[in-house]
């Protein structure tokens, strides 16, 4: 607007300028001055509302832009209020979830802390066992021996869980009960040199073992372990003794009809060796 009024100033100034020029040249005429100057006041006028229109038309683009701009800051408000919102609720929904992992980590610990506990106590159970085995007879002791000790080199490995630990451990305590009160016959290899060829063996529960050769001659009785372990034999040339051994193992074979037969039960090596004709503990075989 205010151009709009300098432009128009300028025009007068000019036209009072060109008629002053116009006096002084003796050249003036009044009517076609006038209508000269009417026809820059239509232009300065139409000029006037071109500019009137287009300042209207932006000011009412402005308007719009300002509408507009105003919109999209309340849409970005709202959408930044709610990404504060979920941020919020995120943070909250990882801070309990934190706690819960944290709870559970807890928990987890505990819970290794007691397995890790359980499992030693398995490991001691097998020692205790190992020492139990190891004192029965060769016979049962070799097999119980090895599944103990294996049994514990996994539970110290962690190869298994202790689940499987105590099942199996059950299992070998049952089978070492068992053979505590069980009798065992076996025909195969002699435990000593002195025993040549095949030989029968006879086992009672946990406290005797003894074997004889298939000539009836020379017999091996069990007497325990030396201190690393080995099992120590009594080997006496005594056909009475290997005699009433085969005799206890073709009984429990059903290879002979059932009778009272002689053992060497609770002998020892100076009773064995030195007085052989003697009556010996008997022993029920059927």
């Amino acid at each position: 607007m205010k151009d709009c009024t300098g432009l128009f100033r300028w025009i007068q100034l000019i036209l009072i300028s060109g008629i002053m020029a116009s006096y002084g040249a003796g050249e003036y005429n009044i009517d076609e001055e006038i209508g000269r100057i009417r026809k820059e006041l239509k232009q300065v006028q139409s000029e006037r509302e071109r500019v009137k229109e287009e300042a209207q038309k932006d000011r009412k683009d402005f308007a719009r832009y300002v509408e507009r701009q105003q919109k999209r800051f309340a849409a970005i408000k709202t959408e930044t209020d709610s990404i504060k919102s979920q941020t919020r609720k995120h943070q909250n929904t990882s801070d309990s979830l934190a706690a819960h992992i944290a709870t559970l980590q807890d928990s987890k610990r505990q819970y290794e802390f007691r397995q890790d506990r359980f499992r030693n106590r398995l490991i001691k159970g097998c020692d205790r066992f190992l020492e139990i085995a190891g004192s029965m007879p060769p016979m049962a002791s070799k097999t119980l021996s090895s599944s103990l000790s294996y049994l514990r080199s996994e539970l110290v490995s962690k190869a298994i869980d202790n689940v499987e630990g105590i099942n199996r451990l059950a299992q070998i305590v049952k089978d070492l009960n068992e053979a505590t009160m069980s009798i065992q016959i076996m025909q195969g290899r002699p435990p000593v040199t002195e025993l040549q060829g095949t030989c029968s063996s006879l086992r009672i529960g946990g406290i005797f073992q003894a074997s004889a050769d298939a000539k009836e001659t020379y017999a091996a009785i069990w007497t325990g372990y030396d201190d690393e372990g080995n099992p120590l034999w009594k080997v006496v040339k005594n056909p009475e003794i290997a005699a009433n051994i085969r005799l206890a193992v073709n009984i429990r074979e059903g290879k002979a009809l059932p009778d009272f037969v002689a053992l060497p039960f609770g002998k020892t090596d100076t009773d064995v060796a030195e007085a052989p004709e003697e009556k010996e503990a008997e022993g029920d075989v059927q």
